[in-house]
């Protein structure tokens, strides 16, 4: 009866699996050609193709070669039973390092550093191998790119007199590579220690984006009990996730999430050691990771995803439990004895005091810069009740597309990435799963899930945002953890669900009298029929609820997408070895879409070649203090060493400040991180102006100067015809249309 029922469907999956290939080459071909003329837009401002509606017969050669070229790789990569996947898997570690080693040596990032040609001059896309430096990833390539290569001319040290051109802590808001306490905490910085800036730089986003990988593939297979194929698909939507790699370099994103699943992980391993020698490892480590966590410094993500991280520690110790009661005389056991308690409980204890005070240490030396920035009016003053997520829960598909049409997106393109989850899939499978286990790790997920969309949707007063904390937590910043929460509840639901059926028969194939029987007993016309109708209604709300006019042709292709993943996902549930194939190819579109966020970066020649910047560092010391009138000059100048007042202030120089407004009438504005831009004028008195949350305008009078302490203003403007009988501009040296001037006070 087995082998009759297994006759019926196969001709049929392979058929269709062959033809789901076909369908995901296709639509990663022509994904790829999108991108392609993308690129040559922002490279040569040619707008050709079928992006733009004008398609070209080399278009679709194009699509045609891509579409071969996947094609084959995607066969290469199944083929005898995904050989090639599990030689990668089985030697994970070996080859993550020699990519690290290979990406560190030959200075390969994904920085959009590139970007400063557009300002600085000299040739564009300089070092930029592959793809497009995002302009608005301005967080990366104008303010911590900057701020890091400044910290090579400071000899690394904990304080800095070249940013705000100002002793500046560096270990606190966008931390620094630095000999500090705070950098032990930190190891992704440790490569500019001891590399220098640009293979520092390499070694930051490798290292980074290949241990998110790894971490994220072992939490997979934890949670499904070491089910490779789902374990895969997890770490990529994780890793390769729009919110992901929008945001990578900043804010401490990837940190949060290697540190976050990394805890989860070694709670486990620590709980169920047996030997004491291996427990005071795993409490160590454990102890080194909540300090990694807590020193990422960016509640408004910290907050949400220790929630859910916090959920996932629950289940490890409820599933922990359950073990004992099964094994009750293994030695991982705490019996009743107090010594065998506290032996079991001693390594984590000591180690978290041990991280504390390490911790402790970090804070004190920093409570000064802590006290400024909690008394700024930003971001220190921020305070939200929630309101207004709904719109956002279905931009998973939108985002995907986000990197052909970045500059359409509103308001930005990071702002609107989510992780691809096919919400609410997730949420639905999850209670399905339900009905057969009271999971451990499912109920805690949904109870954090619940709290996080009532205040993302409808808000809370302003006593319980401010007691959950969730007042840190802007709506905008919610969106990662909601999301992220619903990729888990998916992989957990699927493995749950694949799981009740193949323990429910010894046949492993059919289960009776269940809500799952129609999908087995009618396994073509059934998973094609809710796929097609699934991929339909994903579709249509993407398209009522993207924050920007999605094109038809990426809601086809999302269509395809979509249709081919259920059918995956129902063959699966159904414990259908060929379902893998099928989800596995969506997943291979979605690296594609990820890789095509940032640039292919080699080094960082735009930023630390140009002329203008030669000219400065020629004809200035590090005792020199400079103003521009572009804050992005500014943030240019202290990557080559030279103070400046135009630099971004991380935290605002309040003495600097009074001494132009005496009398605090602006202290509101300046109060705050901020771009600072300098517009000097003859007359009138210094005002300030906020632009926006993080940007304010100087208006300067111009003999006010010598208040600030500006010794030198560089400019592409003729600055004499500003000078003053008290104050003169005396042009020093001129190159690719700057000139730097000296500030002369009579």
């Amino acid at each position: 009866m087995s082998q009759a029922r297994r006759k019926i469907p196969i001709p049929s999956i392979h058929i269709f699996h062959l033809l789901a290939i076909c369908l995901v080459s296709l639509v990663s071909a022509i994904y790829v050609e999108l991108f392609h003329e993308a690129s040559v837009l922002a490279r040569k401002g040619s707008a050709s193709g079928i992006l733009f509606g004008t398609p070209t017969l080399s278009s679709f050669w194009h699509i045609g070669l891509f579409f071969c070229l996947c094609f084959i790789l995607i066969i290469i990569l199944i083929k005898n039973k995904f050989e090639i996947p599990r030689f990668v898997l089985r030697h994970r570690i070996s080859l993550a390092l020699i990519l690290i080693g290979i990406c560190t040596v030959f200075e390969i990032s994904g920085s959009s550093v590139a970007q400063w040609s557009n300002i600085l001059g000299g040739s564009s896309f300089q070092g930029t191998l592959l793809g497009i430096p995002r302009s608005m990833r301005s967080d990366e390539w104008a303010v911590f790119t900057p701020f890091t290569f400044s910290q090579s001319a400071n000899g690394y040290a904990a304080i800095s007199n070249i940013l705000r051109a100002a002793s500046t802590d560096t270990t606190m808001l966008y931390a620094q590579p630095s000999w500090a306490l705070a950098t032990l905490f930190r190891p992704f910085l440790w490569g500019f220690l001891f590399l220098g800036n640009t293979r520092g730089l390499a070694f930051f986003w490798s290292a980074r984006l290949v241990c998110l990988i790894l971490v994220s593939y072992q939490l997979g297979l934890r949670m499904t009990n070491k089910n490779q194929w789902l374990a895969v698909s997890y770490s990529a939507l994780i890793a390769f996730a729009p919110i992901i790699q929008w945001w990578f370099a900043v804010n401490g994103i990837a940190e949060l999430f290697i540190s976050g699943q990394g805890l989860v992980l070694v709670l486990d391993k620590y709980l169920n050691s047996s030997l004491y020698r291996k427990r005071w490892q795993w409490g160590l480590l454990l102890a080194y990771l909540v300090g990694m966590y807590a020193l990422v410094l960016y509640p408004a993500w910290q907050i949400g995803l220790f929630y859910v991280f916090a959920a996932m520690g629950i289940w490890i110790i409820l599933d922990w439990k359950e073990t004992l009661k099964r094994r009750p005389n293994k030695s991982t056991a705490v019996s009743g004895s107090r010594k065998v308690a506290f032996k079991f409980i001693a390594p984590l204890l000591l180690s978290i005091v041990l991280v504390s005070i390490l911790l402790g240490i970090v804070i004190y030396n920093s409570r000064d810069t802590i006290k400024t920035v909690l008394e700024t009016a930003y971001p220190g003053a921020r305070f939200e009740t929630g309101g207004g997520l709904a719109s956002a829960l279905f931009n998973g598909g939108a985002s995907l597309f986000s990197p052909l049409d970045a500059d359409k997106v509103l308001p930005n393109a990071p702002e609107q990435a989510v992780f691809f989850s096919f919400f609410p899939l997730g949420l639905i499978f999850s209670i399905f799963a339900l009905r057969f286990s009271h999971d451990y790790l499912i109920i805690p997920l949904l109870v954090i899930d619940a709290g996080l969309l009532i205040y993302g949707i409808f808000g809370l007063p302003p006593w319980l945002s401010k007691l959950s904390l969730l007042s840190k937590v802007p709506v905008g910043r919610l969106k990662l953890c909601t999301s992220y929460i619903d990729v888990l509840l998916l992989i957990r639901s699927l493995f749950l669900l694949q799981k009740r059926k193949l323990s429910s028969t010894k046949e492993n194939y059919i289960v009776k009298n269940n809500y799952l029987q129609l999908f087995r007993k009618y396994p073509t016309t059934s998973n094609f029929t809710f796929a097609a109708a699934g991929s339909f209604i994903f579709t249509a709300i993407t398209a009522q609820t993207s924050s920007y006019h999605i094109r038809y042709m990426y809601l086809a292709l999302l269509s395809i997408v979509v249709f081919l993943a259920l059918i995956g996902i129902f063959l699966i549930i159904c414990g259908v070895y060929k379902g893998y194939p099928y989800f596995l190819s969506i997943v291979f579109f979605v690296i594609i879409t990820g890789l095509c966020v940032n640039p292919l970066q080699h080094g960082a020649s735009a930023l630390t070649n140009a002329s203008v910047m030669q000219m400065a560092k020629d004809s200035l010391s590090q005792e020199d203090i400079v103003v521009a009138d572009n804050p992005f000059v500014g943030q240019a100048l202290i990557a080559s060493g030279i103070p400046s007042i135009t630099s971004v202030n991380t935290y605002p120089d309040l003495a600097r400040w009074s001494a132009i407004d005496p009398n605090g009438s602006f202290n509101e504005v300046y109060n705050r991180y901020a771009y600072i831009e300098i517009q000097l004028q003859t007359r009138g008195q210094t005002w300030f102006e906020e632009k926006q949350g993080d940007y304010i305008i100087v208006h300067l009078q111009v003999d006010d100067l010598s208040k600030i302490g500006a010794t030198y203003f560089l400019s592409s403007r003729d600055m004499t015809v500003l000078s003053t009988e008290a104050t003169n501009f005396i042009p020093i040296s001129s190159t690719d249309g700057w000139t730097l001037y000296q500030i002369k006070c009579l």
